[in-house]
């Protein structure tokens, strides 16, 4: 038996692989050509200025309450002994 009728072991050959992994390469370079085509649209996006927030927000609340606890345990336990 030559080379050529033996079945390939260890490595697969470099023509295997590019007949495996083709479709998957086609798959590849059509979501590239859509993503480059569809970047200077998001980038346009995000150029728009941001409408600026007034007030409190629940973040600033929940962190208002926490500290006045925390005062609060620092004093009674200063106060203890």
């Amino acid at each position: 038996m030559s080379q050529r009728e033996r079945p390939a072991q260890g490595r697969p050959r470099e023509g295997d692989l590019e007949k495996r992994l083709s479709g998957q390469y086609k798959e590849y370079e059509e979501w590239r050509t859509a993503q480059a085509s569809a970047a200077p649209v998001d980038a346009a996006e995000e150029k728009k200025p941001r409408r600026k927030k007034t007030g409190f927000g629940r973040t600033d609340v929940i962190f208002i309450v926490l500290g006045v606890l925390a005062g609060l345990v620092y004093q009674s336990c200063k106060a203890a002994p």
